[in-house]
């Protein structure tokens, strides 16, 4: 039984994309406007058209679709609206399924794990414990196994005052593997779905950043050690001081140090005195992925 969406076999209409078609018809245009497409321009329309055709995701039927994402770009210091493809977990499942059915591979897909903050794996995550730490799947290619790794504080999509949104309050557990499993999809088929992301990895991008930003953690106890600075005085400027200029330090590789540290209570320090330090989000999160892979090897 085929599992194409969109071909010459089935009940044929305008909105049918046939296999001899470079791009989108005017008809399928004005649909995608009226399903949503706005602000896409005629390369980010063609660009969609290759995807859908690539993975034979049926736009009209809403499995794979386009949107305008509202993201802060800091070379120009404003937001902007950057086009994006995404489909559902089940639109990542049926096109790593078409491709392994083509490559002749055998696969089989994990149960979801979730880290708790005490350092465990745990094969169910309850609301009782709050947001899990990261979550993982893994995806077994003819015998390589291929395991994506989700952190939480990476993908999950917050208000403007730092509070998660009702969706990720409501099900952490839920949202935060579906990034898992389509980041293990990804490293098993990589061509086959480059370009296309499900939702949840996507919903964080165009989050504004909080007014007051909250201390985060990818390790257990991250988020009480990571104190923000006392408040200096607003009004005081100092008198008849003398201003003398420091020689810049160099700058740290915070994520080749934290590699090097097989112990999490140094690697809670160093993300500690990274977040002090200023570190990028980048650079944290490598201290906390470190983290993560030491209390899962069931390292101190």
């Amino acid at each position: 039984m085929s599992t194409d969406v969109a071909t010459t076999e089935r009940a044929s209409t305008a909105l049918t994309i046939a296999d001899d078609q470079t791009r989108f018809t005017s008809q399928q245009v004005t649909v995608l406007r009226h399903l949503g497409v706005d602000g896409a321009d005629e390369d980010d329309l063609d660009v969609f058209f290759h995807v859908a055709k690539r993975t034979k995701l049926d736009p009209f039927a809403r499995q794979i679709y386009m949107i305008g994402r509202n993201t802060y770009d800091q070379r120009q210091d404003r937001w902007v609206t950057k086009q994006t493809i995404q489909t559902g977990i089940d639109g990542y499942r049926l096109i790593g399924r078409r491709a392994a059915d083509a490559a002749r591979a055998r696969i089989s897909v994990s149960a979801p794990e979730w880290a708790h903050e005490d350092g465990s794996w745990r094969p169910v995550w309850m609301k009782a414990w709050g947001s899990p730490i990261a979550a993982r799947i893994t995806i077994t290619r003819d015998g390589e196994p291929f395991t994506g790794v989700a952190l939480f504080e990476e993908y999950a999509q917050t208000k403007r005052n730092g509070d998660l949104t009702s969706m990720w309050a409501q099900r952490p557990g839920g949202q935060i593997a579906k990034c898992a499993e389509a980041l293990a999809w990804r490293l098993a088929f990589p061509q086959d779905l480059a370009g296309v992301y499900v939702e949840e990895e996507l919903q964080h991008a165009d989050r504004q950043e909080p007014e007051h930003p909250a201390t985060g953690a990818g390790v257990a106890g991250l988020r009480d050690i990571v104190q923000p600075p006392a408040p200096s005085p607003a009004d005081e400027e100092p008198v008849d001081a003398e201003v003398v200029e420091e020689p810049a330090a160099p700058a740290r590789d915070w994520a080749g140090e934290a590699e090097a540290l097989d112990d999490v209570t140094a690697l809670r320090s160093l993300y500690a005195e990274a977040a002090a330090a200023g570190a990028t989000r980048e650079e944290k999160a490598a201290i906390a992925r470190r983290g993560v892979a030491v209390s899962a090897g069931g390292q101190s």
